[in-house]
């Protein structure tokens, strides 16, 4: 939660806009059946920053229904009220999503439905290993002392960031492979920092193939590049 394209004009992410928006008349929605899930409140949150809540219902039995929102293609969260540490992310772009799994094994949750969920969870199945190990480093390190043992914790922040960089190169292999694909933009919103020049946002930009359909990692961008300095 810390820390998330050829050319493509203006003119062309507003007619895109339009045509989306058109067909968005029929409500989307996002269906759940989750192994051990307690009945109680499910939530969707949209992240800016903050989660905001966008819609709500009870679960019975593992099951669900949610109400997508109307709004561009964009990352979302499913939260549950009896799970408070517990958040599945969700790519929406107006197609029903199911979620399925197991909550006693809540790394195999599955996100499907549409192309860009399959191709997220194919993503994440590949650096699996590689983000345990990453994350497993990373708690290690907030418990050591680094006085008591500065040669140690050198290595194995060496290896953290090893890793990291590892899947920085894995999303990068990702966007050049899918230049049309929404996880690829959405990779490259991820990427983004406040320390980038014009011309560094500029080439995140003309990773996306030109028929990339608008969406909200695009429009975040297009307001960075707007307010980045040369």
């Amino acid at each position: 939660m810390k820390n998330l394209f050829k050319h493509i004009t203006i003119a062309g992410l507003t007619s895109a806009m339009l045509m989306f928006s058109a067909c968005r008349d029929v409500k989307s929605y996002i269906s759940g059946n989750l192994v051990s899930l307690p009945d109680g409140k499910v939530c969707l949150y949209g992240y800016d920053g903050t989660l905001t809540a966008m819609d709500s219902t009870t679960s019975h039995n593992g099951r669900f229904t949610l109400t997508q929102p109307q709004a561009l293609p964009d990352l979302a969260f499913v939260g549950f009220e009896s799970l408070p540490d517990l958040l599945v992310p969700v790519l929406l772009d107006g197609s029903r999503v199911y979620i399925s799994g197991n909550l006693n094994y809540k790394d195999d949750i599955t996100v499907s439905g549409t192309k860009a969920n399959d191709e997220l969870r194919e993503y994440t199945l590949s650096i699996r290993n590689t983000d345990i190990m990453a994350r497993a480093i990373e708690i290690e390190l907030d418990t050591m002392d680094p006085t008591e043992d500065s040669v140690r914790y050198a290595q194995m922040k060496a290896k953290r960031d090893s890793l990291r960089n590892s899947i920085a190169r894995s999303r990068s292999e990702f966007v050049r492979r899918n230049p049309s694909s929404l996880v690829s933009a959405m990779f490259l919103d991820m990427s983004f920092n406040d320390s980038m020049t014009r011309q560094q946002v500029d080439s995140l930009i003309n990773c996306l193939d030109s028929t990339t359909v608008d969406n909200a990692f695009l429009q975040r961008l297009r307001f960075r590049l707007e307010h980045v300095e040369n």
